[in-house]
C-alpha cells in the first residue's frame, strides 16, 4: 500500500480539484488512476518523495502527439493511440512516462510504458500505475553496484575526483574509474556528499566512435570541469546499473539495457582527458582533435578577466553566466550532438 501521506516530495503547492479531475476526465473520455488521482488532488504534479519520478500537472497530463508515433519505435502495435497519455518522467533513467489505457479500456486500469528521450523506444514497464510506483519505491539492503570491483582493478585506463561545492557551501564528489575489458569499457561512478551517495555502472561495447569523442566544457565555474564523450558503435551490449541511497533508507536499484549509448568522464584538467583519449582511442584519437580544432574556429573565442574592458560590466556574483557564454556553450553542445556523416546523439537512458 502506498502512502500518499509521504507521496510528495514537497509539502507545499495546491491540489487539482474534483472539478479539475471531472473536468480532465471527461474532456478525454477515460478515468484516472485511483492512486494519480488521489495524488493529484493532495498536489498538482511534482518530484516524489522516495522514488526518481516526477508527475506532471494535470493539465499537462495529454495524449501523445502524431509526432511522436512518426518516430517512435514499439514492440507491438498501439490499437488506439489516442488513449496513450504521457504523465511524467523518470529522473535517473531520462525517460518519459505514459499511461496506455488499449488493454482495459478507458475505464479501466491503464498500464505504464516508458521511452527513451532520444530515439523514442516504447518498452511496457508495469500493468498498472500502483505496480509501477511500489516497484519504484522498493528498497535492497545492498547496492547492485558493487563499488569493490574497481579496487586494484586490471586494465584501468583512468581514475578521477572531482571535487564540487554549492552555493550555500555544501560539497560533494565524484569518483570515475574507466576501465578496459574484453566486452569494450566499464565506467564506475560514485557520487557522494553528505545526504546521499549514488553509485553506477556503465557497459559500453565495441568499439569507441573517434569522431564524437570530444572534449568539450561541462560544468561552469566555479567547479569548471571539461568531459570527454565516450559513445559506443554497439547499442545492444550497453548496460546500465545504478544505485542510490538517501540517509539511512536502502537501496534503490536498477538496471537498463540499451542505454544510454554514451558516458562524460570528468576532470578539472582538460591535458588529463587529452591523455584518456589517446589511450581509449590509440591514432584514431587524432580524428576528435581535428573535428575539435574545425569546430574551435566556428565558436567565438572566450574573453577572459584581464581581456576585459574595464568599462564592462562584469557579474557579481560567483559562477555567473554571461549570455555570451551560454550561447557559446550551446554552440559547442549542438556540435558534440551531431556525428561524423551526420550521426546524431539520442541521449539516455531506457528501463527494463
Amino acid at each position: 500500500m502506498i502512502d500518499l501521506a509521504g507521496f510528495w516530495k514537497d509539502d507545499d503547492g495546491a491540489g487539482a480539484t474534483p472539478d479539475d479531475l471531472a473536468d480532465w476526465e471527461r474532456n478525454h473520455a477515460v478515468v484516472l488512476p485511483r492512486l494519480l488521482r488521489e495524488a493529484l488532488a493532495i498536489r498538482d504534479g511534482g518530484a516524489l518523495r522516495d522514488a526518481p519520478i516526477d508527475i506532471s500537472p494535470l493539465g499537462a497530463i495529454k495524449p501523445v502527439g502524431p509526432d511522436f508515433w512518426e518516430h517512435a519505435s514499439v514492440e507491438r502495435e498501439v490499437e488506439n493511440r489516442g488513449l496513450v497519455f504521457e504523465f511524467g518522467r523518470h529522473t535517473e533513467g531520462e525517460l518519459g512516462l505514459l499511461l496506455d489505457y488499449n488493454a482495459n479500456g478507458p475505464e479501466g486500469e491503464p498500464s505504464v510504458a516508458s521511452y527513451t528521450l532520444g530515439d523514442l523506444e516504447v518498452d511496457h514497464v508495469a500493468d498498472a500505475l500502483d505496480e509501477f510506483i511500489a516497484a519504484q519505491i522498493e528498497t535492497d539492503d545492498a547496492p547492485v553496484v558493487d563499488w569493490d570491483e574497481t579496487v586494484d582493478a586490471p586494465d584501468v585506463v583512468g581514475r578521477e575526483v572531482v571535487e564540487t561545492s554549492t552555493w550555500d557551501g555544501e560539497t560533494s564528489s565524484l569518483e570515475q574509474v574507466l576501465i578496459r575489458r574484453d566486452v569494450g569499457l566499464i565506467l564506475y561512478t560514485r557520487h557522494r556528499d553528505s545526504e546521499s551517495e549514488i553509485l553506477s555502472k556503465t557497459t559500453l561495447p565495441g568499439p569507441i566512435v573517434a569522431p564524437l569523442a570530444t572534449i568539450h566544457s561541462y560544468r561552469p565555474p566555479p567547479d569548471a570541469t571539461f568531459a570527454l564523450h565516450l559513445q559506443s558503435e554497439e547499442f545492444d551490449g550497453i548496460v546500465y546499473l545504478a544505485s542510490s541511497k538517501v540517509g539511512e533508507l536502502g537501496w534503490k536499484n536498477s538496471v537498463t539495457h540499451g542505454a544510454p549509448i554514451y558516458v562524460a568522464f570528468e576532470s578539472a584538467d582538460r591535458g588529463r582527458l587529452e591523455a584518456l583519449r589517446s589511450a581509449v582511442l590509440g591514432p584514431a584519437a587524432r580524428v576528435a582533435e581535428s573535428r575539435e580544432s574545425s569546430r574551435a574556429a566556428m565558436v567565438p573565442r572566450r574573453e577572459t578577466p584581464d581581456q576585459l574592458d574595464g568599462s564592462k560590466p562584469r557579474a557579481t556574483f560567483p559562477g555567473l553566466t554571461s549570455l555570451s557564454e551560454i550561447l557559446r556553450q550551446q554552440i559547442e553542445e549542438t556540435s558534440d550532438r551531431s556525428g561524423a556523416d551526420g550521426e546524431i546523439d539520442s541521449g539516455p537512458p531506457r528501463e527494463e
